[in-house]
């Protein structure tokens, strides 16, 4: 436990006047007269009161020195936090390839987000979801569309134990990328648990880098495969035989968390015909996730899965040429930007000097560490205003010079939408500038948002960041007691214990 800090000095002003007073009779006999109309009196209390103030101010740390003993902890600070969800498109007339970017939101658009990745919008439909082995299949398609929890491989997953996801045409006719989305569990314990993993898998990348000779060649894992169970991703060929689907890009982590699966659209997909086959799945064009060998401490469970599904976050961009903001020159000059809250890491400032381009400046959280030359710039994310230097602490833009800004607006917890909320591709110049007929494809497209929204935050305060460094400092490190056992345990990421 960190030891508490004690106070320098507890006397009051009453404290130290009546100490001065009674110092008095020794140091100054002939003063008699200690009454309060007294000119020396008058002084004493003066110098009482500084003497408080400068107590109080020593007793108190600047906040750009406990910025830099959290630094030393690696800890800081956390920006306001950008709301992100999973949205399924759908309806398309025709199979339709749509770049990322693409900005949707509620009716009345008041809550704007913006997709992360491009997308390939199939008009095949999910018909049926069953789990399990030949023989013992289990039809979770009801479970599968009210999103109720159910095995994603069966309750004892042994190898071949399969989920299986059938369509009722064939996906494409050229070269096209599917996009899956899994939900396992709570967005926000998934979230916290790869992060997790990602941080220990790259703390053990840099061990590796650090430790092994050069000349040795260095095996970096990938957080998104388990720790033991192996999956593969099939569909239904012609012959009744099963292919693996190309280029497979497999987020879940073995269907272990929620997550993207992504995957070449199989031309060549036919539909099941087999003997064995179930109803449910005959007749139709299947893909499956097959456990090919490893084991799980628990079976893993999953809500729903849907195709046609990308990623959408609270954010959208913003390029304002401003003509209107010319630098004073002056010390620490304010721009307010026109929309509000920004992205916090997202800006990009150019100071223009007629026509010389003075060269890109770098968003700070703070002042802390920038010298006078810096070209740097503080944001201040939640009220929208971009703060430049004094010259002693960050470079002064010259005078007259035009700022261009580029940002992108949204994060908060603003973000954090209800099911359902993001239902509208917007109409807008945005959109129009990225697909080509937009207006005539937007009305054949469908969106939908099976999850809420969750990741949006308000921006740290420093008290909850030095709250939140006791805490890392209280964590066990080495197993020397029951406790630090049972504490290690529950916190190796990836695993349910």
């Amino acid at each position: 436990m960190p030891l508490p800090l004690g106070t320098l000095d507890t006397r009051t002003f009453e404290d130290l006047l009546e100490e001065a007073r009674a110092l008095l009779p020794r140091g100054a006999p002939a003063w008699t007269d200690h009454n309060y109309h007294d000119p020396g009196i008058t002084l004493i209390e003066l110098f009482a009161w500084l003497a408080e103030s400068a107590f109080y101010r020593l007793d108190r740390t600047p906040d750009a020195n406990i910025r830099a003993f959290l630094r030393l902890l690696g800890v800081q600070t956390r920006a306001p936090g950008v709301a992100d969800t999973v949205l399924v498109l759908g309806g398309a007339a025709a199979g339709q390839a749509l770049p990322a970017a693409l900005q949707i939101g509620d009716a009345a658009a008041r809550v704007v987000f913006q997709t992360s990745d491009p997308v390939f919008v199939t008009t095949t439909a999910l018909v049926a979801v069953l789990t399990g082995t030949g023989g013992a299949w289990v039809d979770r398609t009801a479970d599968n569309a009210a999103a109720h929890s159910y095995p994603a491989l069966g309750r004892a997953p042994a190898a071949d134990a399969a989920l299986y996801l059938a369509f009722d045409r064939p996906f494409a006719t050229t070269t096209a990328t599917l996009s899956f989305f899994l939900w396992a569990r709570e967005a926000e314990s998934d979230r916290a648990m790869v992060a997790r993993t990602r941080d220990e898998y790259a703390a053990a990348d840099a061990d590796t880098v650090r430790d092994a000779p050069r000349s040795a060649p260095r095996l970096r894992r990938d957080w998104r495969q388990h720790w033991s169970a192996r999956t593969v991703w099939e569909y239904s060929a012609p012959g009744g035989t099963w292919k693996p689907l190309g280029n497979v890009v497999d987020e879940t982590r073995n269907l272990t968390v929620s997550g993207f699966v992504r995957a070449n659209a199989p031309l060549d997909c036919a539909p099941l015909s087999l003997a064995a086959t179930p109803p449910a799945l005959a007749n139709r064009f299947v893909i499956r996730c097959r456990l090919t060998g490893g084991a799980y401490d628990c079976a893993p469970a999953i809500t729903r899965v849907a195709l046609n599904a990308v990623r959408a976050r609270h954010e959208c961009d913003t390029v304002e040429l401003a003509s209107g903001y010319r630098s004073t020159g002056r010390a620490g000059q304010r721009i307010d930007l026109s929309r509000a809250p920004v992205v916090s890491g997202s800006t990009a400032v150019r100071v223009m000097v007629g026509t010389m381009d003075d060269g890109l400046w770098s968003e700070v959280p703070n002042w802390d560490g920038v010298g006078p030359h810096d070209r740097a710039y503080v944001l201040e994310p939640e009220a929208a205003h971009i703060v430049f230097g004094n010259g002693r602490i960050g470079r002064v833009p010259p005078a007259s010079a035009q700022i261009v800004v580029q940002y992108r607006t949204g994060g908060g917890e603003t973000g954090n939408v209800a099911v359902a909320t993001l239902n509208t591709l917007l109409d807008g110049t945005h959109n129009a500038n990225l697909v080509a007929g937009w207006t005539a494809l937007r009305s054949t497209l469908t969106v939908a948002q099976p999850c809420a929204a969750s990741g949006g935050a308000a921006a740290e305060t420093l008290s909850s960041a030095t709250a939140r460094a006791v805490d890392l400092l209280t964590r066990p490190e080495r197993a020397v007691t029951l406790a630090d056992i049972e504490a290690l345990a529950l916190s190796v990421p990836g695993t349910t214990i």
